[in-house]
């Protein structure tokens, strides 16, 4: 098998606007608008230092869109409700952080978690989002206004950040899951089917903006249905991103098996910052595990790696200490550049 050299590396940046709701009032006026522009700053040198280190992709794990939708057609928030002027506001920092972007070369990622809705969209729309006879908060995948709340959700997102390139979608780990409804007009949906409609509809949308969609393939994906499964149902123009690691990122699991799987694109996904070996607490060098993962990359005939980082993790911050994000990240792509790079001299 010939060996594929690497053409495309990306940060997937844990911490730049994750936490928007923390700058609210309970009513949703933005209260700390300093903490917002401090945000935008932190991310617009973030995106300079990665331009820097060689890559070409940067995701911003936004999880969540509620921050950024006023959720027009639905009268959710009448004219002068403060959430309005606090998702404008929302809306334009971001536009402003990611401005420099293509002058940087990058290609802007944002990582969203399906469905995740402002609580006046459930008191609201909830009867027609549940399911049939459900009295709690599940939504249906088998009703259509589901799928047309999405879509138009998702339509606004793209449209007021225009620089946005990828869309990462998550099927787990979310606040409302499609898998939970079981109801009678949804019940003949397996999980399966239930993955690939929700990516299908999610690539309807991004192919309309011309922005890439990227599969990230955990969770149920694959502790269920079947990875080689799911992935066959999907649109072709679909990306998958698969962990580096059979599961999440532990230092004892072996090499995901379907690293290199069929003819989709694929991106595989490494960790720097150790949420499983301590936050950045004390060392945890990773650099020739990760040559040794990315030879397999390589001769699987993969070509696009990503590397998940966070700047503030919970213990010690990035640049505190030379361990954790800092260096693993400097070996990662050293080993990209050149996979038989000496990091001891290096590093």
């Amino acid at each position: 098998m010939v060996s594929h050299r690497i053409q495309e590396v990306g940060l997937v940046d844990h911490q730049s606007f994750f936490a928007l709701y923390e700058m609210l009032s309970p009513t949703g006026e933005l209260i700390h608008p300093e903490r917002l522009e401090a945000e935008k700053r932190l991310l617009q040198a973030r995106l300079r230092q990665a331009a820097e280190d060689g890559c070409t992709v940067y995701h911003v794990f936004g999880r969540s869109l509620i921050e950024f939708l006023t959720y027009e057609g639905y009268d959710i928030y009448p004219s002068d409700h403060p959430m309005r002027a606090s998702v404008l506001r929302f809306r334009e920092a971001l536009n402003e952080a990611l401005a420099e972007a293509p002058q940087l070369g990058l290609r802007i990622g944002f990582s969203i978690n399906q469905f995740t809705f402002a609580d006046e969209v459930y008191h609201k729309l909830g009867d027609q989002l549940r399911g049939a006879g459900e009295s709690r908060g599940r939504v249906c995948p088998g009703r259509d206004f589901t799928w047309q709340l999405y879509r138009d959700m998702l339509a606004e997102f793209l449209e007021a950040v225009p620089g946005i390139d990828i869309i990462q979608l998550t099927t787990n780990e979310t606040q409302v899951s499609i898998l939970e409804c079981k109801c009678p007009l949804c019940a003949d949906l397996d999980m399966v089917q239930r993955i690939q409609l929700l990516t299908n509809t999610t690539q309807e949308v991004c192919a309309a903006h011309d922005v890439e969609l990227q599969l990230r393939s955990w969770g149920e994906m694959e502790d269920e249905g079947g990875f080689d499964r799911i992935s066959d149902g999907l649109h072709p123009e679909v990306a998958v991103s698969v962990k580096n690691t059979a599961g999440d990122f532990h230092l004892h699991l072996p090499p995901h098996p379907m690293i290199g799987y069929g003819d989709r694109s694929q991106i595989v996904e490494f960790d720097a910052w150790r949420e499983f070996s301590g936050w950045n607490s004390f060392p945890c060098y990773m650099g020739e595990i990760y040559r040794e993962r990315l030879r397999l990359v390589q001769r699987e005939g993969v070509e696009r790696v990503t590397l998940r980082i966070t700047w503030l993790p919970p213990s010690r911050k990035l640049e505190e200490v030379p361990w954790g994000n800092l260096l693993n990240r400097r070996a990662f792509l050293a080993l990209v550049e050149d996979l038989e790079a000496d990091l001891d001299t290096l590093l």
